[in-house]
């Protein structure tokens, strides 16, 4: 897992030379929740997913499964709330809001990290998948048919 204060520390050495990250902690605490809300609209994060249907909740995923809103840091202890791959990719988004010449290089950075990430996560689900359709394993719980009687 990564930390909060590891996070904050790899934006702004992605900033170095470009512009530099806000020094006010609520402002770079915004920084991350817009950066979280991106990720989980985008990605597949395994860290946030949940069956509670009572909690805070993003959007749904497969299977009655949900994406709940991550807790944002205290400190600079506190762990991140995504799966370490997907840290990169809050480091990029944050790097990329507050840019001001390689905007596009973070964006674009951040965006394939996710692709990777969620293309990894199907192919782990779909290998472990018990779900059937034909002859084709499947992860989603809509797509198991039965025949009616017509």
């Amino acid at each position: 897992m990564m930390t909060w204060g590891r996070l904050q520390a790899l934006v702004e050495a992605l900033l170095a030379g470009d512009h530099t990250l806000t020094v006010n902690p609520e402002g770079r605490v915004a920084l991350l929740q817009y950066a979280y809300e991106e990720i989980a609209d985008r990605a597949d994060v395994l860290y946030l997913e949940t069956d509670d249907s009572t909690v805070d909740k993003v959007r749904k995923t497969y299977n009655g499964y949900y994406v709940r809103r991550p807790n944002l840091p205290v400190d600079d202890d506190a762990t991140i709330e995504l799966d370490v791959g997907l840290c990169f990719a809050a480091a990029r988004l944050m790097a990329s809001y507050v840019s001001k010449e390689k905007f596009n290089v973070h964006r674009e950075f951040a965006l394939d990290l996710i692709n990777t990430w969620n293309q990894k996560i199907m192919s782990l689900r779909s290998d472990y998948a018990e779900l059937g359709v034909g002859l084709e394993k499947t992860i989603i719980l809509e797509d198991q048919y039965e025949q009616e009687d017509m």
